[in-house]
């Protein structure tokens, strides 16, 4: 009996597996639609994080209590682990890594030190 059962359930398996299979490409192609609509959320552009910044912390904190990915190391303006991509506004350099040229330059600061110039607003490639 141990053998006919046996062998009754592996026919009715067989004959149940192309099923099985027709709903698991279902369920991966619905998942699939769902992960590119999740994908296509992602990819729209959200409004950019905009803290305010106090004058008794520096960009570095704001960033970080704010989420967002920012790196430090020494907190001093001299490891330069804080170095972030400067995509508008003009820096007040206050770290004793870059050059003058590159201060001038604007493409990047040490965020653990520098702030914006007179207060204007900086756009960061955090």
């Amino acid at each position: 009996m141990n053998r006919t059962g046996s062998r009754v359930e592996q026919a009715d398996k067989a004959l149940a597996e192309p099923f099985q299979h027709a709903g698991a490409l279902k369920a991966a192609k619905a998942g699939s639609a769902r992960i590119d609509q999740l994908m296509a959320d992602a990819a729209k552009p959200e409004e950019p994080a905009q803290p305010e910044l106090p004058a008794d912390r520096s960009i570095l904190e704001v960033s970080q209590a704010a989420g967002l990915p920012a790196l430090s190391s020494c907190s001093e303006g001299t490891c330069g682990t804080s170095e972030t991509p400067v995509i508008s506004g003009t820096p007040d350099h206050r770290d004793s890594i870059l050059t003058d040229d590159e201060k001038v330059s604007c493409d990047s600061m040490f965020i653990c030190v520098s702030r914006s110039k007179g207060g204007c607003a900086l756009k960061l490639g955090l």
